[in-house]
Formats: structure tokens, C-alpha cells, sequence
């Protein structure tokens, strides 16, 4: 994990879009925030369709990005209302942002935060939208602080049920990852597990209460996550957070 961009006392930051995986991200967001003591950042990111210029530079047509803009103004107070249900007193700030691709965006406005915290997608994606890399690895490659992918579907009872869980090929005590894991089990009251980031143990590790992931930081801006990571983050069915030693 890198320490530049990054401070402990930071908001909790999340996106938004409007769906379930996105509202799922803001529950979650705003619990931890509360239980870590920090603030809130709410997020929503305007997805321009690649022909939307094209429209907008046609004089008899209306600006389509007339519609973007109220439906993001609409999400955002949606987001701020969930976060307030879920911890009435929480201090919760919002922000839209309408440049770049969302991965660059999202992660410019987690700059100086503790937790970037995202929902995972469902469905099919957009007809724009195909072809181009996973919102979830693109934004894990290149931020400078912990990124949480969240899905609140974990099924009870299974085998790491109730436990931090740490994925680590061989985490030091004091590394980042090991001090991460340990803070979220403090915060829960629940005991931390470290097992290695492959074989059969992907499928059982959606029962854990929180999976933290420990990876190494690509060397260059476009080198891949390592293949293990990458899968661990597309076979999350519960909160987990990547985060860099």
C-alpha cells in the first residue's frame, strides 16, 4: 500500500451509480466509516457515451448531458438520504464527477482518503461500455490507498463464517495488509484468519466477515494485478479490501 495519497484519518470514499451493487457499497461505506471514526464521501461519476459529443455538437438536438446531470444530482442525494439511515449522525459529503473514465475519476477523488469502497456490477453492462476492463481491477491497479469491493450477498455458515480473513502468500506481523486486517477485526471483535491466496480456498471464503488481500504494487502504471488477485477480486462474494505491502 502506498503511504503518498493515503492518510489513516481520511473520509471513507464511494461510488455510486444507482444500482444494487452501488447501494450496497454505500451501507457499507457508511457503517465503516462510523466504526472507524471517520467521515463520508459520496461519489458519482457520469458516464458519457462515446457518441454523446457527437449528439451535443448537433444544434437541433438537445444536450443529452442536460439528463446526465439531474439524474446524478438525483443519485447523489439517494446516496446521502442511505448513508443518514444508516448512521443518522454521520458527517457525509458528495461530489459529481464528469471527466475522464470512472477508474480515473474515482480515484482522484480518493486522494487523502483511508478506504475507497465500490460495489461490484451485475448484469449486462451498457452497450458502450463493451469491451473495456472492469471497473473493480482497473481502479485496484493504480489507487494509492485500500480498495474495498463490496457485495452483500455472503451465504452464513460457511467455513471462514465470522473471521477476518487474510489472503497472503506469507504476511509479515507488521505489514500494511496484517495491520489492516487486524484494525477491521478490532473494529468487529472478531478474530483474524490468514490462508494463501489460491486453490479451493476462493469458493470458502465467501462466508468471512471481511476478506482483506494482500498483493504487491504493479512496478509500472499498465503492468496486470497478479492472476491470483485478479481472481480473488471477480470471485468476491462478500466485503473484501486489496491492499498493497
Amino acid at each position: 500500500m502506498s503511504m503518498q495519497g493515503m492518510r489513516a484519518d481520511g473520509p471513507v470514499v464511494v461510488g455510486v451509480d444507482g444500482s444494487p451493487g452501488g447501494w450496497d457499497a454505500l451501507v457499507w461505506a457508511a457503517a465503516e466509516a462510523a466504526a472507524t471514526g471517520c467521515s463520508l464521501r459520496v461519489v458519482h461519476v457520469i458516464e458519457r457515451p462515446p457518441l454523446l459529443d457527437a449528439w451535443s455538437g448537433a444544434g437541433a438536438v438537445p444536450d443529452p448531458s442536460d439528463g446526465l446531470r439531474g439524474a446524478a444530482a438525483a443519485i447523489i442525494a439517494e446516496g446521502v438520504r442511505r448513508a443518514h439511515e444508516v448512521v443518522p449522525d454521520l458527517a457525509v459529503v458528495s461530489r459529481v464527477e464528469g471527466d475522464g473514465s470512472v477508474p480515473e475519476a474515482l480515484i482522484g477523488a480518493s486522494s487523502g482518503s483511508s478506504l475507497l469502497v465500490i460495489g461490484k456490477r451485475e448484469g449486462e453492462r451498457p452497450w458502450w461500455r463493451c469491451g473495456r476492463r472492469r471497473i473493480v481491477v482497473a481502479i485496484a491497479r493504480r489507487s494509492d490507498c485500500p480498495v474495498a469491493v463490496v457485495e452483500l450477498r455472503s451465504r452464513p455458515g460457511e467455513v471462514f463464517a465470522g473471521w477476518v480473513l487474510v489472503l497472503d502468500e506469507s504476511p509479515r506481523r507488521d505489514s500494511a495488509v496484517m495491520r489492516f486486517a487486524c484494525t477491521a477485526a478490532l473494529h468487529r471483535g472478531l478474530d483474524v484468519a490468514v490462508v494463501p491466496p489460491a486453490g479451493p480456498v476462493l469458493p470458502c471464503h465467501r462466508g468471512a466477515a471481511l476478506v482483506v488481500l494482500g498483493a504487491r504494487r504493479p512496478g509500472r502504471r499498465r503492468v496486470r494485478l497478479p492472476v491470483a488477485t485478479t481472481r480473488a477480486l471477480k470471485a468476491a462474494r462478500g466485503p473484501t479490501v486489496l491492499v498493497f505491502a
